[in-house]
């Protein structure tokens, strides 16, 4: 079986599972179902049988994908294919075909690499806390700036009104307002 190296550990991409498993079991079978696919996300189920004549000894994986996931550009116009491979290569993994390195699909290690290059040197930029890409993408959309929880909670959203201390602002702020609604 061909394998492919990342970051130093073989990796046997899930093609090559399924040419070894049909090559190791010329009576063996390799199904799918679709247990859900609502709203984008889809979940599906692998049952492996290595031999047909006993199809009690089965292997099953299961895998989800959602077809909106920003971190798989495959998901976007086939995430039930994308779905159905990374459910096929759980189960020739529970069978023991392709994982002498570990388990997870090809797909999962490129997304946890992406994850780890992109909350790598993150930083809130009050109190230097190391925070992770969400959260840093979303106080920069909403606060303007890498944000930690805790420094959230003390900072205004951009756009957001300022305290209005004097009845004058007030009565300027409620005229201003009332022009911009008509």
């Amino acid at each position: 079986m061909k394998s492919i190296n990342i970051k130093g550990k073989e990796y046997y991409e899930v093609h090559q599972r399924i040419l070894e498993f049909h090559k190791l079991y010329k009576n063996g079978c390799i199904k799918t179902k679709i247990l859900s696919n609502e709203d984008g996300v889809v979940l599906i189920k692998a049952t492996v049988i290595p031999d047909m004549s006993n199809p009690e000894r089965c292997f099953y994986g299961h895998a989800s994908e959602w077809q909106e996931d920003t971190k798989s550009l495959v998901n976007a116009t086939s995430h039930i294919e994308n779905c159905e491979t990374s459910a096929v290569g759980r189960a020739l993994g529970m069978l023991g075909i392709g994982i002498d390195t570990g388990f997870a699909s090809k797909d999962e290690i490129d997304i946890a690499n992406r994850k780890q290059t992109m909350n790598s040197g993150l930083q809130c930029s009050k109190c230097k806390k190391k925070i992770s890409f969400p959260i840093s993408k979303y106080s920069k959309e909403r606060y303007g700036k890498p944000l930690c929880m805790k420094c959230q909670k003390d900072e205004k959203p951009k756009g957001a009104p300022t305290e209005i201390s004097k009845k004058e602002d007030v009565d300027n702020a409620v005229e201003q307002a009332s022009k911009e609604v008509k």
